[in-house]
């Protein structure tokens, strides 16, 4: 994941984090912005300069933080559950 220095945002998100961003659940921000081509994606993430144009607004990096650390609590769970079946 590259990061543009001036900005310290990334260039592209993972969809879960877009999704947080635009306020919808994964599998809508999918229907919604992804199946219908209306954000760019390199690979399977999100270009930002893409979401804030379809969002008509800048992303700010304290947007962006926000919306990636409301995922910590998912990351957490998985990384325990993942560990709970290396140690079983």
């Amino acid at each position: 994941m590259g990061f543009d220095r001036m900005s310290a945002l990334p260039f592209a998100v993972p969809i879960a984090t877009a999704a947080k961003i635009t306020g919808l659940s994964p599998a809508t921000f999918k229907a919604i912005c992804i199946e219908t081509g209306v954000v760019r994606m390199v690979g399977n993430r999100v270009l930002l300069t893409s979401l804030a144009a379809h969002l008509g607004r800048e992303i700010t990096p304290e947007l962006y933080l926000t919306a990636d650390r409301a995922r910590d609590t998912a990351r957490r769970y998985q990384h325990d559950y993942r560990n709970r079946e290396k140690n079983a």
